[in-house]
């Protein structure tokens, strides 16, 4: 278990899994709740960076849904590591974004009608690539699935941002 610290202290991690290691400690020197618990640590931190390279994917490719792997991604960071988890809401792309769902739990005004516009030109440039009939039916269906999810998302506005 020390050699794996090790190893993650030269990704500049072991802070938080010092971190851990005071959170979990109770006096006892109960050491294997504490191994458990690191453990659990970089599960869900390799969990987390995995569900943010797959939205960074899912930005470009129109298959791949970018908000809920986001979502995860926070989801895994604020449960494994403070400073990852406060890297993900002050990054430049999807801070924002991820900030205001936590806080309001809903869409920013103005990034709905965006992403809808954005989910309508790649969906019509792959049915416009795609030549398999079976490819552009299930395209659709996945387009019509993603339509209906986009459009029941709360859109907050400015008043009701400020109302708390």
């Amino acid at each position: 278990m020390i050699a794996l610290v090790e190893l993650i202290a030269g990704a500049g991690i072991a802070n938080d899994f010092k971190y851990a290691a005071r959170v979990t400690s109770n006096g006892t020197g109960a050491a294997g709740d504490r191994a458990r618990y690191t453990m659990q640590r970089l599960l869900l931190i390799i969990l987390g960076w995995a569900a943010f390279a797959l939205a960074c994917l899912g930005a470009v490719l129109p298959l791949l849904p970018t908000t809920p792997f986001l979502l995860v991604a926070a989801w895994c960071f604020s449960r494994s590591s403070p400073r990852f988890h406060r890297w993900l809401l002050y990054n430049s792309w999807f801070g924002g974004y991820l900030r205001h769902w936590q806080e309001h739990r809903g869409l920013p005004s103005g990034a709905k009608p965006k992403a809808l516009v954005f989910i309508i030109l790649t969906f019509a440039l792959s049915l416009w690539l795609v030549n398999l009939w079976w490819v552009r039916i299930l395209l659709l269906v996945i387009l019509t699935g993603l339509l209906f999810f986009m459009w029941r998302l709360p859109v907050i506005d400015a008043e009701q941002q400020k109302t708390p």
